[in-house]
């Protein structure tokens, strides 16, 4: 990545994190750390140049290796010998560049930008998932209850384990986006039963008199 676009995304970084929901945004100069890049022949290119030694030029090609690949994506050509025919300068429009994103990365590329979103979830993130998706439920069942936006609410809820660490991390934050001043964790609550992230929860939302 040049390095005015990586000045240039320095500035977007907040912007982006808030948009895209995401924890942390790093920028970095070096493609290998996310992707594995090989290349192949372009025989559209090489075809005619070099006819039946096509093949072993193919071959070799497929050899090339991360440093070489951005050499030729610099703007540099590089001396290729093959047996039978003098040695020539293979150039960035004679391959095809391949991305293989890592294991556990998701990964897309436009021009000289990279972008690839790490999908591990540690536990503190999947907690953090499930807070935010409880809001996401709990404003609806306000909706659904015809709540005014400024109501306050109490809120009963019977769920799992993973579902009540999730409410002990990120009880402030669930109440204070919800405007409940009671969140408490029972047995068994006669209410609303949704998913949540894959975990079965009631809840039963009441309106503070």
């Amino acid at each position: 990545m040049h390095d005015n676009i990586c000045q240039d995304m320095e500035l977007l970084k907040d912007i982006v994190m808030d948009e895209l929901n995401v924890k942390t945004v790093e920028i970095r100069s070096n493609e290998e750390e996310v992707v594995h890049l090989s290349a192949k022949a372009n025989f559209k290119s090489l075809g005619s140049k070099l006819g039946k030694n096509m093949k072993a030029a193919a071959a070799k090609i497929m050899e090339l290796s991360f440093v070489d690949i951005q050499r030729l994506r610099a703007g540099e050509s590089i001396s290729m010998s093959l047996d039978g025919i003098d040695p020539f300068d293979l150039a960035l429009e004679d391959i095809l560049i391949q991305r293989e994103e890592k294991e556990g990365m998701a990964v897309a590329n436009e021009g000289d930008i990279t972008v690839a979103l790490d999908l591990h979830l540690d536990a503190d993130l999947k907690r953090e998932g499930l807070a935010r998706e409880m809001v996401h439920v709990i404003q609806n069942l306000r909706k659904e209850n015809g709540f005014d936006v400024s109501d306050r609410i109490t809120i009963t809820y019977s769920g799992s384990d993973e579902v009540a660490g999730a409410v002990g991390q990120f009880q402030e934050y669930i109440q204070g986006e919800t405007l409940c001043t009671s969140l408490e964790r029972v047995d068994a609550v006669d209410g609303n039963a949704v998913d949540l992230e894959g975990h079965s929860v009631v809840f039963d939302v009441e309106k503070v008199a």
